[in-house]
């Protein structure tokens, strides 16, 4: 028979309706979405065109789109489904594609970009590919001279932050969960092609240990 992780196994029995009200009681049990939207739209220049990577569900997006009427997201992930806690009410301005990675990406699409949201995805990559895919990040930033990269991650510290690992190890069924601390994530930023500016937004202060930072490539037009 094969595996089916909890999280898999209580959609199964729910149905898609009581699960994704389920799932939102669950998440808010670790992360305030709203505070999320609120210091990343500090960060987003007025109409901009996000692209966020790794979207999953949607879930943060209901929350910045609702805070910033003006901009509009293209979402991608590697899942052929995704988009499932989506407003519907959002849905015109959300570009969604599916089963499409940074690399397919940057090959088929070319629509200018003023921004990059990475939320919760770091600590699902293992350590020996977050190079590889930061270098894929580094070119679609280069390509969009002056965009924006907002990532979003958890530390590895306290009860929350070990909810969250049992959390994506058991229910969300992924082996290779490494939660990253921000000092490690800057590390690893750190050694771009080119020289950027790392800027700490106030999320860790308001609800930790979720952080998020912002990079930008300095002379690339992004003022911080």
């Amino acid at each position: 028979m094969p595996f089916m992780s909890i999280g898999s196994s209580v959609r199964a029995i729910l149905g898609p309706k009581l699960f994704k009200h389920a799932g939102h009681v669950y998440r808010s049990m670790f992360v305030d979405l709203r505070k999320v939207a609120d210091t990343a739209s500090e960060f987003l220049p007025p109409n901009a065109h996000v692209l966020d990577i790794g979207g999953g569900d949607g879930a943060p997006l209901n929350y910045l789109l609702h805070l910033r009427p003006d901009i509009r997201v293209t979402m991608i992930d590697t899942s052929p489904v995704i988009g499932g806690a989506l407003h519907k009410g959002l849905l015109s301005r959300i570009t969604m594609l599916p089963a499409t990675g940074v690399q397919a990406y940057d090959q088929k699409y070319s629509s200018k970009l003023d921004a990059i949201l990475i939320c919760d995805v770091v600590h699902h990559i293992t350590p020996v590919e977050r190079v590889k895919f930061f270098e894929d990040v580094w070119l679609l930033l280069r390509k969009n001279n002056g965009a924006r990269l907002i990532i979003k991650d958890v530390e590895p510290e306290g009860l929350c932050g070990l909810f969250v690992y049992l959390s994506d190890r058991y229910i969300s069924g992924d082996k290779t969960v490494s939660l990253i601390h921000k000092r490690d994530l800057i590390s690893l930023l750190k050694v771009a092609p080119e020289e950027i500016s790392i800027t700490e937004t106030q999320l860790y202060s308001r609800n930790s240990p979720n952080y998020s930072i912002v990079i930008a490539f300095l002379g690339g037009g992004a003022s911080l």
